[in-house]
């Protein structure tokens, strides 16, 4: 007779399992907070490995030699605003030095007055 409850036993833990199983189908899985942590990691990872990959892609078209002898080498190049930009500044800075050298500044000493002032109060207060 243990064989025959053993394996009522079996039946009916099988027929449990299905018909958990067939009720459990329709219920969906909501996201709560702890999914929502572990989505955002993920997809913060995946991030970071295209990334990796991509700098990959970029070191293989670097020439370090271009780079640090000029020609750019994976650099950009300055756009054309940074151009114009440093050009409008030298313009401004030489005509700067033109009007500082326009200045009619003399060095000579006849140009200075000096004038001297004896104080003769310091040595009543001693």
């Amino acid at each position: 007779m243990e064989r025959k409850e053993k394996a009522t036993q079996v039946q009916n833990y099988k027929a449990t399992q299905r018909e958990t199983k067939s009720k459990l189908k329709d219920v969906t899985q909501e996201e709560d907070g702890e999914m929502a942590v572990r989505k955002e990691q993920h997809s913060r990872d995946q991030k970071w490995k295209e990334t990796g990959r991509n700098q990959i892609k970029k070191n293989t078209n670097f020439d370090m030699a271009r780079s640090l002898f000029g020609g750019g080498g994976g650099a950009a190049a300055p756009s054309r605003a940074q151009d114009d930009e440093e050009y409008e500044e030298e313009e401004v800075v030489e005509e700067i030095v033109d009007q500082v050298q326009n200045l009619d500044v003399h060095d000579d000493e006849e140009y200075y007055e000096e004038e001297v002032v004896e104080d003769d109060d310091d040595d009543e207060k001693d």
